[in-house]
């Protein structure tokens, strides 16, 4: 989707997209990826030798008028902050553990405006890096999955891409699923 492109643009390639990694949030931590053309800044976690962005909007609710119709891309208001700092909620579906040992978290929190990605690179990745991107689609068949789940968490595959000598950036999406709650 077009509005996406900026903030991937942001994490990952040159141009009017810049990223500053030791900058850090207003709090003074963390990483930002900040997209230029739109004066949008993206607030991001340094974690386990890693920066992530959660709950990145890609798509905007598709609740009410809006079900069953094709998503409509997601753009943040010029000039905002974005707060990347958290999960968000899956997609309706049944709560509780889902399928142990193939999912090991709860899942807790359901709504339709669910359409988030979670995107994590090496610590210090810069513009013009130019890695290659590893997309995460979660299973369960249409009907469960999350891009919380800690069974699929990226940390451990991009530390080891990184000591390996081959860095890359983890995206999880997150899409509607078929369940009937």
């Amino acid at each position: 989707m077009r509005s996406l492109a900026p903030f991937l643009l942001a994490l990952l390639g040159p141009g009017a997209v810049s990223s500053l990694p030791s900058e850090g949030d207003e709090a003074g931590c963390g990483p930002t990826a900040v997209d230029d053309e739109r004066d949008v800044r993206y607030l991001g976690l340094a974690r386990n030798g890693i920066e992530v962005f959660l709950g990145v909007h890609y798509g905007q609710d598709t609740g009410g008028e809006h079900r069953f119709k094709p998503p409509r891309p997601a753009e943040p208001p010029r000039g905002s902050v974005v707060d990347a700092r958290s999960f968000k909620p899956a997609c309706p579906q049944i709560t509780g553990l889902a399928l142990p040992p193939l999912a090991l978290t709860n899942v807790t929190e359901i709504s339709e405006d669910c359409l988030h990605l979670n995107i994590a690179r090496p610590k210090g990745t810069r513009p013009g890096d130019r890695l290659p991107v590893v997309v995460w689609v979660h299973g369960g068949g249409f009907w469960i999955g999350q891009n919380r789940e800690i069974t699929n968490a990226p940390d451990g595959m991009i530390l080891e891409s990184v000591e390996n000598g081959l860095p890359i950036i983890h995206v999880h999406i997150q899409y509607r699923l078929s369940s009937e709650c």
